[in-house]
């Protein structure tokens, strides 16, 4: 009674250590770890592939969508009374095909006695394709637009100017007004005029039919004087380029978002095919070693020897208070449910040996089973040899 008291605490101190350390064994097992492992290589691919995604979009983005705007400087040439100031921009490699682009020019003008008597004068703009910057002017003849061949031409304009006009005394009101600014350098009594010379313009799809190279002249009736000139770009985007870069979060969230489910979804097929052919052949494999295993088994079986076989009975004690196992030979226990041969054959000869015999011994047989004959048949033998032996 007393070892039972004793034994019942320790059950249910070792059930509670077994419920308290319960989520432990579970948060350190083999699939758990198998599951952390795959999370965390999950977690990290996705990661990953967000990265890859972000860097893609990135370079689309840098790639189609080109500069909204850019200028270039045109350095006038005045050569001669009787040749137009002209110069050249090089365009490369700002500009993209399939896009619109419209073009101006500005030219930044004194407001001389000569510039406002000239009155409208023209501006004349021509883009050349890749590769004709040489052909467009002669050095020894300027300018040289007649000598360019017009094959290598993408587009040309020519669109008029002229300086605002003041009247004598609201001009001089004007400059009275300015006159500290005109004094202190802040100001110039100058004027820049913007001459749009292309709107909308675009060039077909491939490197040849982009202009890199633009020539301007100012043609007019008399010699103008001009401070400087250049030439601006601004891209009129359309379609998914005016998406792009007006709504350019959200643009970058969808696109993001599909370039990385896309990788996701790619990268999850790749690991299912190569997880179904990998683990695969693991099981083809299991299942050869297992049948090796077997076949080997079988012979070692069929070839070891009966003989060494031990078949001595052996008692194997339980921890429980049930009774003890007992392990009984089978060779004993045929010998103890099959009869000896030779008792048997022993008792079918002496049968034969008592029909020649007297009646005079009766047996009846009553009282007397399988088992018993092995015991007294040899002596019953006995006793007919010797009483026939004394009769004759």
């Amino acid at each position: 009674m007393s070892d039972y008291q004793d034994d019942e605490p320790q059950g249910v101190v070792a059930r509670a250590k077994n419920t308290a350390l319960l989520p432990l064994r579970i948060a350190i097992s083999k699939p758990a770890q198998r599951a952390y492992l795959t999370s965390v290589l999950f977690f990290s691919t996705c990661f990953l592939l967000l990265l890859v995604s972000i860097a893609a979009y990135l370079a689309f983005y840098w790639t189609y969508i080109p500069r909204i705007g850019f200028s270039r400087p045109i350095h006038l040439q005045f050569d001669s009374l009787e040749s137009p100031p002209w110069g050249i921009a090089n365009l490369a490699p700002e500009l993209v095909s399939l896009q619109p682009y419209d073009v101006k020019i500005q030219i930044r003008l004194p407001r001389t006695k000569t510039n406002t008597e000239v009155g409208n004068f023209m501006v004349e703009t021509v883009l050349y394709a890749p590769g004709d910057k040489g052909s467009v002017v002669d050095e020894s003849k300027m300018p040289v637009v007649k000598s360019v061949d017009t094959n290598k031409v993408l587009a040309s304009s020519r669109r008029s100017a002229i300086l605002t006009y003041y009247s004598p005394v609201v001009d001089l009101a004007r400059k009275a007004t300015e006159l500290h600014w005109l004094i202190l350098g802040w100001r110039l009594e100058a004027e820049t005029l913007e001459v749009p010379v292309f709107t909308g313009v675009s060039f077909a799809k491939g490197w040849r039919n982009v202009p890199d190279t633009m020539q301007i002249q100012v043609q007019s009736s008399a010699r103008m004087q001009i401070y400087e000139a250049s030439v601006v770009f601004k891209a009129r985007f359309q379609g998914l380029r005016w998406v792009m870069y007006n709504h350019r979060l959200t643009s970058a969230f969808v696109f993001i978002g599909a370039f990385w489910g896309t990788e996701v979804l790619f990268t999850a097929i790749c690991w299912a095919i190569l997880s179904v052919w990998i683990f695969s052949g693991d099981d083809t494999a299991v299942k050869s070693e297992d049948a090796d295993i077997r076949r080997i088994k079988a012979e070692d079986s069929e070839e070891e020897d009966p003989a060494r076989l031990s078949d001595t009975e052996r008692t194997y004690p339980t921890y429980s208070k049930g009774p003890a196992m007992r392990y009984n030979s089978p060779a004993i226990k045929k010998e103890e449910t099959e009869p000896e041969p030779f008792p048997q054959l022993l008792t079918t000869a002496l049968e034969a040996d008592d029909e020649d015999e007297s009646d005079d011994f009766f047996d009846s047989g009553l009282g007397t089973s399988l088992e018993s004959t092995g015991n007294t048949s040899s002596k019953e033998a006995l006793r007919k040899r010797k009483n026939k032996q004394s009769r004759t």
